[in-house]
């Protein structure tokens, strides 16, 4: 029992230590990113920095797969990354663009940060064998508003730019419209997962203050 105990409190720090990691990756990268924009945005001799954006379109092109072996295969393609880069410069279409990516890259970065407390507030009460703390059912609420904001801009997003912006895009003499996408809807299913799970960890949590109370 005990060596479970021990067991566990590794894999707890590990996690802690990985997610500390993460941290100041993800700070470096939000840091980064925003510079390299600030510094094409001010010298546009420069290669612009676009970040890209998930924008689907209504393609339907043939292609040629050839494998290692020298097979080849006929295939379709019907999926596109758009990235926007107007006249080597920054349009307004680049700045939103990088808003959108931006704000879904922060979104994530406090996720993360969440999960870095509550894994922080874990290991420091291990100690007492008490991963039950209050703070942290708040702080898996919170994670699961910051994924629901950030499915709500991953549908939004497309819808903007196809009703109030873009008409089509034109692909070697090929006109191309801007289709709608609706995978982010997959995570409004994950807000609901860690919304239980924040239940679960209040129940947990009543549970063993009802247990202390008792002894």
């Amino acid at each position: 029992m005990n060596t479970q105990k021990v067991k566990n409190k590794k894999i707890i720090g590990l996690i802690y230590g990985l997610l500390y990691g993460l941290l100041i990756l993800g700070a470096l990268f939000l840091v980064l990113s925003v510079g390299l924009f600030l510094l094409n945005y001010f010298n546009p001799e420069l290669d612009p920095f676009f970040p890209i954006v998930d924008i689907p379109l209504n393609i339907n092109l043939p292609g040629i797969l050839e494998l290692k072996d020298g097979t080849i295969y006929n295939i379709i393609i019907d999926d596109a990354f758009v990235s926007f880069n107007i006249n080597e410069e920054y349009g307004l279409p680049g700045i939103i663009n990088f808003i959108h990516f931006f704000s879904i890259l922060a979104i994530a970065y406090y996720v993360i940060y969440l999960l870095w407390k509550i894994f922080k507030s874990i290991k420091s009460s291990l100690k007492d064998e008490n991963p039950f703390q209050p703070k942290n059912i708040w702080r898996i609420r919170l994670i699961a508003i910051a994924v629901f904001v950030s499915a709500l801009l991953e549908i939004s997003y497309p819808l903007i730019l196809k009703y109030f912006w873009f008409k089509n895009l034109t692909i070697s003499g090929q006109v191309f419209d801007f289709r709608l996408s609706f995978d982010a809807v997959i995570d409004f299913l994950w807000v609901l997962i860690i919304l239980v799970v924040a239940e679960i960890y209040r129940i947990g949590s009543e549970i063993k203050k009802e247990q202390e109370l008792t002894i």
